[in-house]
């Protein structure tokens, strides 16, 4: 019985630790938003897919920020983003759904960024490297 216990008890932990570790898409987006706000471009790039000429390389890891030409990407993409939230008063992140597209696995959010009585619905796709989900497109 106190092996059941003590294994369940493990058990228990690695579930925990797992999802303290695994980081949901939303909540990537959400620090993207966040860190673009505040024009932090070198942690962002932690969170954003490779998308440059290395094909070895797009979609399968993040930007590093290290590198002058990849830093320069990561901050166009956070201007974008910086841009849709200066626009608007408000924004709602909506639910993930899975996609595949190229024989790529999306994630897929709709965020709605609004201003007064209008509404910019901009889509935000997410590929999952290494149990972490990184920002690949915004449409």
């Amino acid at each position: 019985m106190k092996k059941l216990s003590i294994i369940i008890g493990l058990f228990l932990f690695a579930a925990i630790s797992m999802n303290i570790n695994a980081q949901s898409s939303q909540e990537t987006l959400s620090q993207i938003l966040e860190l673009s706000k505040a024009k932090k471009f070198s942690e962002a790039a932690a969170l954003i897919a490779y998308d440059g000429p290395n094909e070895s390389k797009k979609l399968q890891a993040a930007y590093n920020p290290n590198d002058e030409n990849e830093l320069n990407s990561v901050k166009r993409i956070c201007k974008k983003i910086k841009a849709l939230i200066d626009i608007s008063d408000s924004y709602e992140i909506g639910n993930p759904n899975e996609t595949k597209e190229d024989g790529v696995d999306w994630t897929v959010i709709e965020v709605s960024f609004k201003s007064g009585n209008q509404n910019l619905k901009t889509i935000f796709s997410f590929v999952k490297v290494d149990d972490k989900f990184l920002l690949g497109d915004i449409d």
